[in-house]
């Protein structure tokens, strides 16, 4: 029996391996001393719990996984500490990959900058065919053109793709898949995307990226396109603060956040900004469905086209259609601002063929020279309600309804049927001009959502904040005391307990390249303690009971974390 233990504490040991560029791929690779010198190399002797370290440095190949480790046991590739390693795919051409994952599983990818291939097909990391749990974690992805040459134009057949999930395989689909913490960035795509998951994935999440100036769409989750020959959509999946900005195509109106032909989606508390579309859920391939999406708790602004398309465009002789779909509690804000772009004008919501969809609880608050405030079109949609949002513009505004114009809310009410509840106000955001789009106290957004509304499970506002506080606020923000404090995302290195506290509280962890500041009620900066060491005592002592935050921002990666402690 004591044999046994003892065999089984040994398999579950985890192991270190090691590569640098001072190493030699005939070493043991179990210390730095003893390290590999490529990526390669160890990506094909890794073996179940193990995690590979890489040192800093510029690692010129390309690279594809030959193992997999098991339930509870990964392989994680990872950079080594804060070592800066770049996997850089400069002068090889083949294969199209800087790093490919095919027919692998339980593996991680973490901490890498991945970058530098410029050719036609170009990929940064692609997850392919039978692949369980695999984990894209904290990679920072760029300059994956489809060609070298700046000023070649993009065509069907130009495409490059930073990263990729094409679930191939028809039997097998790509299950309990993470896309988490990356950035992808500076990327000429052709027709392709920034971020796509595509084909036979059944359960993925998409969280806390930073997606921005792709020349295209930013995350896009795909289905139809023939990835597979069989359950070809990507489903079950969770698209959740994201940042995602700057990414417009010179050739077609490209969306912030995509889907296309996915189903069984949750896209939440995600930042979209300076792209063209904000959100579109659409279905570009003739007789196929996009269904069951929820895009809720968002804020949408500054976008050169509409800031929510729905629907099918051209159905049914040029597009699919969109079916059983909620647009709830989302805020935009001075969206179709380029009249005179590739997507012309398109008002600051967009609808074509839709099947049962409901628009509820948002704020959609115009700017444009159309003075366009929402588009229906003419096309029959089914079952299409809207109620209980709260719409603004100053100045004239129209409705444009099923071929119809209408010039104030009475009227467009009326006539249609619509928004029944709804309540034409400025919302009175704290901030316009940043923008800064939390509801200030006075709000008239504040409790005008629909009194039956029920969160779903675990459903939280733009903050991460309960998404009831009395009666439900119309727009992504549920007024709290939180207001001016804009959330990118939410994970650090940084530890803050206890919390609740009486006088202290402590910050612990990595405070290297983070900004770290104190915030009360309203927004009012306390204290900075950017450049203190670890670990931080916080004393708040002199300050009464109440509720506090701590902003935690990593300088270089783009993301903020914001945290609310309790002083008893």
């Amino acid at each position: 029996m004591l044999l046994s233990f003892i065999w089984v504490m040994m398999a579950q040991a985890q192991s270190n391996y090691y590569v640098a560029l001072s190493g030699n791929d005939g070493n043991s690779g179990t210390s730095i001393g003893q390290a590999w010198r490529t990526i390669q190399h160890a990506m094909g002797e890794a073996t179940p719990n193990s995690v590979v370290h890489i040192l800093a440095g510029t690692y010129n190949e390309k690279v594809e996984v030959y193992v997999s480790g098991t339930a509870g046991n990964r392989i994680v590739f990872r950079n080594y500490e804060d070592d800066v390693v770049v996997v850089s795919g400069t002068g090889i051409s083949y294969p199209d990959a800087v790093i490919g994952i095919f027919d692998q599983s339980f593996v991680t990818i973490q901490g890498l900058q991945v970058a530098n291939n410029e050719q036609l097909d170009a990929q940064g990391i692609i997850v392919e065919g039978n692949c369980q749990a695999v984990e894209i974690r904290d990679n920072d992805i760029s300059n994956i053109n489809f060609s070298s040459n700046p000023n070649m134009t993009a065509n069907a057949t130009r495409n490059s793709q930073p990263l990729i999930v094409y679930g191939s395989d028809a039997n097998n689909a790509v299950t309990d898949l993470v896309i988490d913490g990356n950035t992808v960035r500076d990327s000429r795509t052709g027709y392709s995307e920034g971020l796509a998951v595509n084909g036979n994935v059944n359960g993925f999440v998409v969280t806390n990226n930073v997606v921005r100036d792709i020349a295209n769409i930013g995350i896009d989750v795909i289905g139809h396109e023939g990835t597979a020959s069989s359950n070809d959509q990507a489903r079950n999946g969770l698209v959740k603060n994201n940042l995602v900005y700057d990414c417009k195509s010179p050739y077609a109106t490209a969306g912030g956040i995509y889907v296309d032909g996915g189903k069984d989606i949750v896209i939440e508390q995600n930042t979209i900004y300076q792209c063209q579309w904000g959100i579109e859920v659409g279905c570009e391939n003739i007789g196929k469905t996009t269904s069951n999406i929820t895009v809720r708790n968002n804020f949408i602004y500054n976008n050169d086209d509409a800031s929510l398309a729905i629907g099918g465009f051209d159905f049914p002789s040029g597009s699919g259609k969109v079916v059983n779909c909620a647009f709830m509690n989302n805020t935009c804000y001075n969206n179709d601002v380029n009249a005179n772009g590739i997507g012309g004008v398109s008002g600051e919501i967009n609808i074509t063929y839709t099947e049962n969809c409901t628009l509820e609880n948002n704020i959609f608050y115009a700017t444009n020279s159309a003075d366009i405030l929402l588009y229906v079109a003419d096309v029959n949609s089914i079952n299409l309600e809207f109620d209980y949002n709260q719409f603004y513009m100053q100045g004239a505004v129209e409705w444009e309804y099923e071929g119809a114009v209408y010039s104030d809310l009475s009227s467009y009410q009326t006539a249609t049927g619509q928004d029944a509840n709804s309540i034409f106000s400025d919302p009175s955001f704290v901030d316009t001009s940043l923008p800064d789009l939390h509801i200030s106290a006075t709000s008239s957004a504040k409790d005008a959502g629909n009194p039956n509304f029920v969160p779903s499970t675990n459903e939280e506002d733009i903050d991460g904040e309960y998404r009831l506080n009395g009666g439900l606020d119309c727009g992504a923000d549920e007024h709290y005391f939180a207001t001016g404090i804009h959330v990118y995302a939410t994970d650090s290195d940084i530890d803050i307990y206890p919390n609740p506290f009486v006088n202290k509280v402590v910050l612990d962890g990595d405070f290297d390249n983070y900004e770290i500041k104190v915030f009360g009620v309203g927004g009012v900066l306390i204290t900075d303690f950017t450049g203190t060491s670890s670990p931080l005592t916080i004393d708040l002592s002199t300050l009464g009971s109440g509720i506090f935050f701590v902003s935690v921002r990593h300088l270089s990666k783009e993301k903020l974390s914001i945290c609310k402690i309790i002083k008893e």
